[in-house]
């Protein structure tokens, strides 16, 4: 092979102009020009050959429509209102390089100077950048990213100028050529009503971004996958089939998927993973033995997605697994407890502190993690060893799932009196609604962010078997009791909750050593019934009221 053809890799850059009589709407049938213009080829050939086709026809490679020495040329006298394709090839001597991309000039779309929409080239009152907390994320504009999710950290990403905000293009405002098969997220304004048309084929992947302007509940994250060498091509921020009022232009981010294979977000589960039951015996990847031998009952039975452990080494930022959620309920990742750092892609994930035993002598453990999804909503994970994650040998995941029973409604005559009260556990946080007493430390990282349910100490001697406390469970997952250390038996209605003796949460109060964890599982929409702190059966040492905690 002639080392000269690797150097023949051009990429076309297609502006249009018109003469001003088109520009002026005239009705006379006059022909339109194009300046077409690309990278020069390194090793000095003898020339390049532009070819030309319109829409639903060949090209002839026996004619070309210009033969130049120079990196840039105009053709005149094309055919008005009719679509063209361009391809440049290199050539020295007889030999001929590969085509270069192919560029599209539609006269139907084209912006108010004339130039092409669809160049696949970065304007210049565009910046591009780095997405991370804290930059600013117009040209124009010294508002900030305050809350970029963990998962979208570090990426690429272009900023638009905010003045822009009120473009109608339906297409060829912000362009660029992606760099390789990966995933453009649009972040658009929350106050929109709708969405504009070009945006019809990004997904809404159901998370946001924080910013510092005040009027701006927040900036909403869709997706779309591209290919490498694809142009993407977006339209003005107010384009046909936008709605609403006041609104932000948007910003454009993308990623890498990794692997050369382009992500597929269609939430249609991909033929190399297989659907079972989880339960203690079954092999838990496709291609190997290996089986799960102690699934806590709490998960047996549940519909699960084994993998493929030849996966284990995917990097896949999204896309890897990805399935719509048939009901409202959780989903579970059982990850290889080897790894020191989780993959970005599970950032809203929380740890439920169970494992799952395995028969692989040199995997201690698989962790379980969980997010709830609504019915409908596409489940959308990433490779084993994405960005963020850290480890040696890691096997691969294993995904199961389950019903919410009933979504998100409320028992009725289930509902939290007003005596009580509801925050966010924190170290900081206040135990009870009548006291200052607060945690101190010994929060277990999963439990943080969860609902607390602050009781009134001056309760601390209620004595009832029942219905103390009684709430209903908007999620499917355990409840916590803390309930004080200085207690040597608790009340019977504990009785089946189970005690987790692997955590001690501290707290400001200097006369108790600890607070201790018991925790039971409910359904969503199930109504949660509580006794007194003082109930039969547990000890009569003086103690303060206990707290609950719920939710993911």
């Amino acid at each position: 092979m002639n080392v000269k053809h690797t150097l023949y890799k051009t990429t076309l850059i297609v502006s249009t102009l018109f003469t001003a009589l088109i520009l002026m709407a005239t009705t006379a049938v006059l022909a339109a020009s194009v300046t077409l213009r690309w990278d020069a080829v390194s090793g000095s050939p003898d020339g390049y050959l532009l070819y030309a086709r319109e829409s639903g026809q060949a090209y002839n490679y026996s004619q070309p429509i210009w033969q130049g020495t120079t990196a840039t040329c105009t053709i005149d006298n094309l055919q008005d209102q009719t679509e063209y394709y361009f391809v440049v090839r290199a050539f020295d001597g007889s030999l001929v390089s590969s085509n270069s991309n192919e560029v599209h000039y539609d006269p139907s779309v084209s912006n108010s100077t004339g130039s092409s929409t669809s160049s696949g080239v970065l304007s210049s009152k565009f910046v591009e950048t780095t997405l991370t907390s804290g930059i600013e994320y117009y040209t124009d504009r010294s508002y900030q990213l305050t809350d970029v999710p963990s998962s979208y950290d570090g990426m690429e990403a272009i900023i638009t100028p905010n003045d822009d905000r009120n473009s109608t293009d339906a297409s060829g405002y912000l362009t660029f050529t992606m760099p390789y098969d990966g995933t453009v997220y649009v972040a658009y304004d929350s106050r929109a009503t709708s969405l504009p048309n070009w945006m019809s084929d990004f997904v809404d992947t159901g998370d946001v971004i924080k910013t510092s302007l005040s009027t701006q509940p927040s900036l909403k994250i869709y997706c779309c996958n591209y290919s490498k060498g694809e142009i993407v091509n977006l339209g003005g921020n107010k384009a046909a089939g936008f709605s609403g009022d006041t609104v932000s232009n948007y910003l454009v981010f993308y990623s890498n998927s990794v692997g050369g294979t382009t992500t597929t977000i269609d939430g249609v589960l991909s033929s190399q993973f297989a659907e079972t039951t989880l339960t203690s015996g079954i092999e838990y990847y496709t291609d190997r033995s290996y089986q799960l031998t102690d699934v806590p009952s709490s998960y047996d039975g549940m519909e699960a997605t084994i993998t493929p452990n030849d996966d284990r080494n995917s990097t896949d930022a999204s896309g890897y697994l990805t399935f719509t959620m048939p009901y409202d309920g959780t989903v579970y990742v059982a990850y290889d407890s080897r790894a020191t750092s989780l993959p970005n892609w599970m950032s809203d994930f929380v740890d439920t502190g169970d494992v799952i035993k395995t028969s692989l002598s040199t995997q201690p453990s698989l962790k379980i993690y969980c997010c709830n999804y609504s019915k409908g909503e596409i489940v959308n994970l990433g490779g084993n060893k994405a960005a963020g994650f850290s480890g040696d040998t890691v096997s691969n995941y294993l995904v199961f799932y389950s019903n919410s029973v009933g979504g998100m409604t409320t028992t009725s005559g289930c509902e939290l009196e007003s005596k009580f009260a509801e925050s966010e556990v924190a170290v900081g946080a206040y135990l009870y609604t009548d006291r200052d007493y607060f945690i101190t430390g010994g929060v277990p990282d999963w439990m943080l962010g969860r609902t607390i349910i602050q009781t009134p100490n001056d309760e601390r001697y209620n004595n009832s078997a029942s219905d103390y406390i009684r709430f209903t469970t908007p999620v499917s997952y355990w409840v916590y009791v803390v309930y004080d250390s200085r207690s040597s038996s608790a009340p019977n209605w504990l009785s089946d909750w189970e005690f987790r003796s692997d955590y001690k949460i501290t707290t400001s109060l200097s006369s108790q050593p600890y607070m201790k964890l018991y925790r039971k599982m409910f359904n969503a929409g199930e109504c949660v019934s509580l006794g007194g702190n003082y109930g039969s059966g547990s000890s009569s040492e003086t103690r303060s009221n206990y707290i609950v905690v719920y939710g993911n």
